[in-house]
């Protein structure tokens, strides 16, 4: 099914009765494809970013079980595997408004990786009516131009500075501190560390 996913023009199989229902026979996972009807009026930009792993997540993934059955049906590569299953597990969860709002996708491209929310967001695209395309492909490149904020506090830092030892009160602290300075969109005043660890 590789060598008819990487048609140039492959959905158009999918328009033609008897191709479709020859696909369907062999594939009958690949149900929705009806996704690729508007594929014409979506830029550039976000089509040249379709290969097999997304386009198999748009004629996959629903809230059945379809997805996961074909992956085990057939064999893919573990990267590729990861990809699709990162769609089917947000696509219950998509919201269109975090995916719009550009300090919500920093927030999610730090959390994640900045091409797994270039996924999701190709990925609605096709799978999302309610979304506006033309401020999706914006959002797509302003994650292509996106530097991942750096976390400002270090382990070192809290030995020094307050007594840490290696241990998983350490550990805990950071994790604390870097949830707070994800909350609050990337800040965090170092004089605040007391307070938010409640240390005496």
């Amino acid at each position: 099914f590789s060598k008819i996913l990487n048609l140039k023009n492959f959905y158009e199989l999918f328009n033609d009765e008897f191709s479709c229902s020859v696909i369907l026979v062999i594939f009958p996972q690949l149900k929705h494809y009806d996704r690729f009807r508007t594929i014409k009026n979506i830029p550039n930009k976000i089509v040249n970013k379709l290969d097999i792993p997304l386009i198999l997540s748009i004629l996959l993934i629903d809230n059945s079980d379809n997805c996961e059955f074909f992956l085990y049906k057939f064999k893919f590569s573990n990267r590729d595997k990861n990809r699709i299953l990162f769609l089917f597990n947000r696509y219950k969860k998509i919201n269109i408004k975090e995916l719009l709002d550009e300090q919500k996708l920093v927030k999610l491209a730090y959390l994640e990786n900045t091409e797994k929310i270039i996924d999701l967001l190709v990925f609605s695209t096709f799978v999302s009516e309610e979304i506006d395309v033309s401020i999706l492909e914006k959002r797509i490149s302003f994650l292509e131009k996106l530097k991942l904020p750096v976390f400002p506090i270090t382990a070192d830092y809290l030995k020094v500075k307050y007594n840490f030892s290696e241990s998983k009160e350490l550990g805990f602290a950071l994790k604390k501190l870097e949830q707070s300075w994800i909350d609050n969109d990337f800040i965090i005043d170092k004089n605040d560390i007391k307070a938010i660890l409640k240390l005496s």
